[in-house]
């Protein structure tokens, strides 16, 4: 009997033990949420601070970048502007343009022998209104030789000009006919030869007055279908040489532009000085 008592009593005690201890763990896992909740609350808290700080932070740097690039926009802006007033006081002047300043060019032409060859043999003409009269033939034919340089102005107006001449067995660009002198001329820009194309010209001029076989092109090459008497005849010329003694016709004479006086009508002395000065642009422009 005493010893059931003893075991209901040791049993009491356990149960109160046990109790007791769950009590403290149960407080001290109620503390220890409570300590780290209060942590978390402290990182939630340094986190949310900082979190706001970087923010502000990158905000009033991101406002100084966009800062920067107004005024770096604003001073683009009023560079670009200057820019274009410049232009436009420059165009004004006729010291900034866009396109070529000469006829050929501004047709497309610069390259084809065919137009060449027609405003060769109008500067070469004194009949037309160049305003040259013969002075460009003059300097033309001392080129090629001296003696015929030296004809008479009154002479040199009985030349005639003329383009796509057709003899017996070809057809020549140019041909200048005197009564003491004859100027077969062949041109070539770009294109080749015809076959034994200066031969054949040879033939059909070697018995004229005085004949002076001319080859014109870019550099002044002598002409592939020259052979035999023919080679020995054809004078090389360059497209450089040719503007640089229409240069001399219109700067020895002071030959100036036209547009002096705009009050007054153009005359065709004037247009045809004007056409001269384009052509020498086009010469300047294609064959420097």
């Amino acid at each position: 009997m005493d010893e059931t008592k003893q075991i209901r009593t040791w049993t009491s005690g356990l149960a109160q033990m046990s109790q007791a201890w769950e009590s403290v763990i149960t407080e001290a896992q109620h503390r220890q949420r409570q300590r780290e909740g209060s942590a978390v609350e402290a990182w939630v808290s340094a986190f949310t601070h900082i979190s706001n700080e970087w923010h502000q932070t990158v905000s009033v740097a991101e406002e100084r970048r966009r800062d920067r690039e107004r005024k770096a926009v604003d001073g683009w802006r009023k560079a670009v502007g200057e820019m274009f007033a410049l232009q436009a006081r420059l165009q004004r002047r006729g010291l900034w343009y866009h396109g070529r300043p000469d006829l050929l060019g501004v047709i497309g032409r610069g390259r084809r022998e065919i137009y060449h060859s027609q405003m060769l043999a109008w500067l070469l003409d004194p009949g037309t209104p160049s305003g040259l009269g013969e002075r460009f033939l003059k300097e033309f034919l001392s080129y090629l030789d001296p003696e015929l340089g030296a004809i008479r102005p009154a002479e040199l107006y009985q030349v005639q000009v003329s383009t796509e001449a057709t003899g017996d067995e070809a057809r020549t660009d140019i041909l200048l006919r005197a009564e003491t002198f004859t100027v077969p001329i062949e041109v070539k820009v770009d294109a080749g030869e015809g076959k034994d194309q200066c031969d054949r010209i040879y033939r059909d001029y070697e018995s004229a007055p005085d004949p002076r076989f001319v080859f014109l092109t870019p550099m002044g090459r002598s002409p592939d279908t020259a052979t035999g008497e023919a080679r020995d005849h054809f004078l090389t010329v360059s497209f450089r040489e040719v503007r640089e003694l229409l240069a001399r016709v219109l700067r020895t004479e002071q030959l100036k532009l036209p547009y002096q006086d705009l009050s007054s009508p153009l005359t065709l002395q004037d247009g045809g000085l004007a056409t001269c000065w384009s052509y020498l642009s086009s010469l300047n422009r294609e064959f420097s």
